[in-house]
């Protein structure tokens, strides 16, 4: 659209260069669904790449960055490796501590996407008490999350006894002072077994006075038909609730679009509307601050939120802005006469000068 007015409205505010499209945030929660007196889990590794970052291989050796996480529950590694790795975005380790049956941990994320690119969930985590027990998803495009286009695809993984992993790299013995979470003082205490990773036999069985036999682990058979050790999700934060600067044609009685957005407008008489998103509750005022060469104070009890309001026939009433800076500034309240909870506020920057005629709106 072509603009022929003598008015300019540019942002002072900084601009962002990411596309609002390609950030995302979000929230990996991790249930352990281990029966009491089952397993527990170590932190749970979590990551997010464009399919090139590898876990493990069954049949393989065990990682140097993966074998501290197998057999100490230590994510130090692992994510050093990550952030080395050509296409990785995000990782992070769920929980702080011992993992046990019945509780619930969650981490937050925000990431940016590698545009037109698919991304992938990994995760990785010790099986509690084990010498060397782990889980964790063998192929690094198992669980893609985020499309090219970066649409979420979501993820849910039901964790079972009998995916459990060997990771080959120390002995199954289940003496307590070489197993983790049974009486292990120290790391990397237990007996080298310089194997492969593979599925894991099992826990000794009871009466070999290993792990089964401790009540504290009655039931952390998880070969147990049934058993699972835990339930990890992937979700999106809800659209926040956020307050939009909208400029108004006062002349056309039409919103434009939002004031950063904005460069020429048709009309000197506009007005700043202040809009919350669909995301917020329900509000019943807005104190309107506006504040450059043309100052302006307003306690709006009705919508929509207008910087000079409106009469009762909903016609807006607009300005000839002056040259210069300016400050639009807004707070919304749930209640009639800037009562009740504070829904949403917000503060934007920008001038006022005079530019070419015909100059073209930015899209």
């Amino acid at each position: 659209m072509l603009f022929s007015s003598k008015t300019l409205i540019a942002a002072l505010a900084v601009a962002s260069t990411v596309s609002a499209s390609t950030v995302k945030k979000g929230y990996v929660q991790v249930v352990n669904k281990a029966p009491q007196q089952g397993t527990c889990q170590t932190p749970v590794w979590v990551g997010i790449h464009d399919g090139r970052f590898d876990t493990y291989d069954r049949d393989m050796p065990t990682s140097a960055a993966l074998e501290p996480l197998v057999e100490d529950g230590n994510n130090g590694p692992i994510t050093e490796d990550f952030a080395h790795t050509a296409g990785t975005v995000w990782d992070g380790s769920v929980g702080s501590g011992p993992i046990c049956p019945g509780e619930t941990v969650s981490i937050p994320f925000e990431i940016e996407l590698i545009p037109g690119t698919i991304h992938y969930f990994s995760y990785a985590s010790m099986i509690l008490p084990s010498n060397d027990a782990f889980v964790a998803n063998g192929s690094p495009l198992a669980f893609p999350i985020f499309s090219e286009s970066g649409e979420f695809q979501p993820v849910l993984i039901e964790s079972l006894g009998g995916e459990a992993l060997d990771g080959g790299t120390e002995v199954n013995d289940e003496i307590p002072m070489n197993t983790a979470f049974f009486g292990q003082m120290m790391p990397n205490t237990g007996m080298p077994e310089h194997g492969t990773v593979s599925l894991h036999p099992g826990f000794n069985p009871k009466g070999s006075g290993g792990i089964l036999d401790d009540p504290r682990f009655a039931n952390a058979d998880f070969l147990a038909p049934g058993y699972q050790f835990m339930e990890i999700s992937v979700h999106l934060e809800e659209d926040p609730c956020e307050l939009e600067f909208i400029l108004f044609d006062a002349d056309a009685d039409a919103a434009l679009r939002p004031l950063e957005e904005v460069e020429c407008v048709m009309s000197n008489e506009f007005s700043i509307q202040a809009r919350p998103t669909a995301a917020c509750p329900t509000t019943l005022s807005a104190d309107m601050k506006l504040t450059g060469p043309i100052d302006q104070d307003r306690l709006e009890n009705f919508g929509p939120y207008m910087i000079f309001g409106d009469n009762r026939q909903g016609n807006v009433f607009g300005r000839d802005y002056r040259e210069g800076s300016y400050t639009i500034s807004a707070s919304i309240y749930s209640e009639r006469q800037l009562r009740g909870d504070l829904v949403v506020e917000r503060e934007f920057d920008f001038t006022v000068k005079e530019c070419r005629r015909n100059l073209r709106a930015r899209a």
